[in-house]
């Protein structure tokens, strides 16, 4: 399978998310953020890259997430996923993710034509469900730093509802886990 470039396709998105959160036209054209106190919740389906030396996996995972405002446009958001698929890419090997959480800053730039970008960093935990076709199962988990960005768009005729695109890395040591995560997020105010 072709190796996801995700590690240099974060960095550059971070870099442009910053430039483009801290210019002031953003926010003179802003007509309702997300403000302080207003809360969110969302759903996504995550395509997760667990690189494992040369061997590559690829489980699914739902990803729930919900948030709150402690700032304009900044948030504190709890994830949490449960994977839904495994990947058996040799015959005698079967992994997914039995569970996956994460704790996030969420960094945003103000709404320009119901577009933004956000970058988010804390910490995750992501546990992975290892089998075999002799039926023994082994649990490993997997903590550590995690960061991502993503992009967001609003919906046109029902303000509060927004599609995002989400790059996370997750854990990257022995192993890499990163993710790509594909949803909705419904914003109260």
């Amino acid at each position: 399978m072709a190796s996801f470039p995700i590690r240099p396709f974060i960095f550059i998105a971070t870099l442009l998310s910053l430039s483009v959160a801290l210019t002031p036209s953003y926010a003179a054209n802003e007509k309702r953020s997300n403000q302080r106190g207003d809360y969110y919740v969302g759903v996504g389906a995550n395509y997760t890259q667990l690189l494992i030396g040369d061997a590559e996996f690829n489980p699914t995972v739902i990803r729930l997430r919900g948030g709150v405002f402690v700032l304009n446009n900044i948030a504190l958001e709890l994830q949490l996923g449960k994977g839904i698929d495994s990947d058996s890419p040799f015959d005698s090997l079967d992994i997914e993710i039995d569970q996956l959480q994460a704790f996030y800053a969420r960094f945003q730039s103000p709404t320009q034509r119901g577009f933004r970008i956000y970058f988010q960093g804390g910490y995750a935990r992501t546990e992975l469900l290892q089998s075999d076709h002799s039926d023994d199962e082994i649990n490993n988990s997997f903590s550590g730093i995690s960061y991502g960005f993503g992009f967001e768009d609003q919906f046109k005729y029902y303000k509060p509802l927004y599609f995002y695109f989400e790059a996370n890395q997750l854990f990257n040591d022995e192993i890499d886990i990163n993710s790509a995560n594909l949803g909705i997020r419904y914003t109260f105010n």
